[in-house]
């Protein structure tokens, strides 16, 4: 085209041009580089799709190489060619637009069928999923079996026929027999090796088994590590193969096992919770290691205590001594049945003292779903003793009561003009502190602009419009899943969420919590009762299972 006909965009300087196209979208960019040559050639600047990978970063849940590549900034990254990262950018956007799109497939049944009694199942990179079953039968499943190991790893359909790996029969390996109760899986740094343990509550005295299994090409065997006794029964709870410990829990306490490979021993210390005033109950739900810290999640506060006195061969939070006990009450209407937390992440990977942020779900059988984030800070005094806070606010609701009162929930909200602090702890150690100012606090919301999204407070008798029987928040804290059954129906609603991406700058979007049902499956028969659920978040892939021990695999029908 010549310069006189040319349209004044093309006039700009290329790099005006680029800055321009890298605030536009996925679909606006490859739109224009369909409409001449010259923006031919400026959409296919490396730079450009690196600007978008960089946005979709904070917005959307990536495959993990890829968030290790920017989150190091690793020169690796600017290292690839447009070739390269375009299908990543579309992969990813193309995701998010089917995520919230109902199924057309149905799920599809894992066979064979190894057990009944399912204890749960852990997705790991995308790809293997590991569950473990009652009768001490733990099996490893290829749920994306044609995934390479080139730089573009999820581009394979989801819908592709899944293929079981191996299994471990006997996991502990000479006496076999059912029994087991509980299970949690990790994987370790190298991204190599997933680390189980499972634990039988029944057998006296009860026993926990650790086993690893290689997923390193090929993944092809299970390896018994250890096995340690118990003075009473316990629910395995978390492991951390980086740390070489596991968490497990009693009534009201937690054992903290750390094990030792070459000297096949474990050393054990055990922690007394804080105990609920009155005859309320306030029961374990999970556990979580945030930093320094074992962050407790109870039916009613969330408790925090450090591991540090435990001895370790090496660890990051070594300089940090005598870290206080901290307690987080939620509001007092609040009973949560289940938790689902996300991975947590540090301002300053690198700064034993930089801010620790993680999010999670509570689920209240009442209420709905609540969205929290909470943030851990660490001051260092002249002494040289640490001092830390913790401040946890409410990011969103998923109501099921048809009067939500969220004024009475919490009467300071969050999203109140002027109180978006990221400073400001609103839990402070379990020490002698001031009590906070007045004009500290923030002013309470009014939700009269959310009365669409949360029913009227005055709607007479409180009912829920039914119940969540199995939840999982994807390990970004981008994307969740929960299985929800109407009352009086038989009929099981799968509902996805993804955080919005500009909820930051819209309090309405941060307070409601839009859900889409994308498969839902009737039945009279209790079995199927879907009981289980996990999410391999960046591909968009759902995992359920059923009280009759059957895993489903629902994938996603991809928008072109």
């Amino acid at each position: 085209m010549e310069t006189s006909n040319a349209p004044q965009f093309l006039l700009l300087p290329s790099e005006l041009i680029l800055l321009i196209l890298s605030h536009l979208g996925v679909d606006e960019v490859l739109a224009l580089r369909q409409t001449c040559v010259k923006l031919s050639q400026l959409t296919a600047d490396r730079t450009l799709w690196l600007q978008l990978l960089h946005r979709q970063y904070a917005t959307l849940p990536l495959p993990s190489h890829l968030r290790r590549l920017i989150e190091s900034e690793d020169p690796t990254l600017l290292d690839l060619p447009h070739l390269a990262l375009v299908p990543e950018v579309r992969f990813a956007h193309r995701i998010a637009q089917s995520w919230t799109q109902p199924r057309r497939d149905r799920p599809v049944k894992l066979e064979p069928k190894t057990a009944n009694s399912l204890l749960g199942f852990e997705v790991f990179l995308d790809r293997w999923l590991l569950a473990a079953y009652g009768e001490g039968i733990v099996q490893l499943w290829d749920i994306n079996p044609h995934k390479s190991d080139s730089t573009l790893p999820f581009l394979e359909a989801t819908d592709k026929p899944y293929r079981s790996v191996g299994s471990s029969t006997d996991i502990d390996m000479q006496n076999g027999g059912g029994g087991w109760t509980s299970f949690t899986a990790a994987l370790d740094s190298s991204e190599q090796f997933i680390i189980f343990a499972l634990t039988k509550s029944a057998s006296m005295p009860p026993e926990t088994k650790v086993s690893s299994i290689f997923i390193g090409p090929p993944p092809n065997y299970f390896v018994h590590m250890l096995s340690t006794p118990s003075m009473s029964p316990q629910t395995i709870r978390t492991i951390d193969p980086n740390l070489g410990f596991y968490i497990s829990s009693g009534h009201n306490n937690i054992e903290i096992n750390q094990w030792s490979v070459e000297n096949s021993s474990v050393s054990k210390r055990s922690v007394t919770l804080e105990t609920q005033p009155g005859d309320v109950w306030n029961g374990i739900l999970d556990i979580r290691v945030v930093g320094p810290y074992l962050v407790i999640f109870k039916a009613r506060t969330l408790e925090l205590h450090d591991y540090l006195s435990v001895p370790y061969f090496e660890h990051p939070y070594s300089q940090l001594h005598d870290l206080p006990v901290m307690i987080y009450n939620f509001p007092p209407a609040l009973t949560f049945r289940y938790i689902s937390c996300a991975d947590y992440t540090a301002t300053e990977p690198n700064d034993p003292e930089s801010p620790l942020f993680f999010e999670f779900l509570g689920y209240d059988v009442l209420k709905g779903t609540f969205r929290f984030v909470a943030s851990i800070l660490f001051v260092t005094k002249p002494s040289g003793q640490t001092d830390a806070g913790i401040d946890v606010r409410c990011l969103g609701v998923s109501a099921l009561a048809n009067n939500l009162d969220l004024n009475q929930l919490f009467p300071y909200f969050p999203f109140a003009p002027g109180s978006r602090s990221e400073t400001s702890p609103s839990v402070e150690p379990q020490r002698d502190t001031p009590a906070p100012s007045p004009q500290d606090t923030p002013t309470p919301t009014p939700l009269a602009s959310h009365a669409g999204i949360f029913g009227p407070t005055d709607a007479g008798e409180p009912a829920a419009r039914g119940f969540v029987s199995a939840m999982s928040l994807g390990p970004q804290g981008r994307r969740a899943v929960w299985v929800e059954r109407t009352r009086g129906s038989t009929l099981r609603e799968v509902r996805v969420w993804s955080k919005e991406p500009d909820e930051e700058d819209d309090d309405a979007k941060a307070i409601d919590m839009p859900t889409h049902v994308v498969y839902s499956v009737g039945s009279y028969d209790l079995r199927e009762d879907i009981t289980h659920c996990a999410i391999a978040e960046a591909s968009g892939t759902i995992i359920l299972g059923n009280r009759a021990g059957d895993i489903f695999v629902l994938g996603l029908n991809i928008l072109k």
